[in-house]
């Protein structure tokens, strides 16, 4: 088979093209283990002092809720998918939205 220079360098151009595509790609796929909270809990008592929700990204493939108690500023992660798991993120995406107004 006769190759000439030019084939050769466009299939090598072509073969580098494909190689960092796919290696962007990879960056955003999702890697187990990297959520903020590895555990959740349905419920706290007592007042809370900080609401923070983190929905899913390329690093967690789950909605995190967390939430900082008043009495001893302890962090606590919430299961999103409990009661007050919900009630919180609604909470959160209301003042997101009139924030964003």
């Amino acid at each position: 088979m006769n190759l000439h220079l030019q084939s050769v360098c466009q299939l090598a151009f072509l073969s580098l093209c494909c190689v960092l595509i796919s290696v962007r790609q990879s960056d955003s796929t999702f890697v187990p283990g990297r959520c903020l909270c590895p555990s959740t809990q349905n419920g706290v008592r007592g007042q809370l002092k900080e609401l923070i929700v983190h929905q899913k990204s390329a690093s967690c493939n789950k909605i995190t809720v967390i939430v900082t108690l008043k009495s001893n500023n302890e962090l606590r992660c919430l299961n999103p998918d409990s009661p007050l798991g919900k009630q919180l993120i609604r909470c959160w995406n209301r003042v997101q939205a009139v924030r964003g107004r």
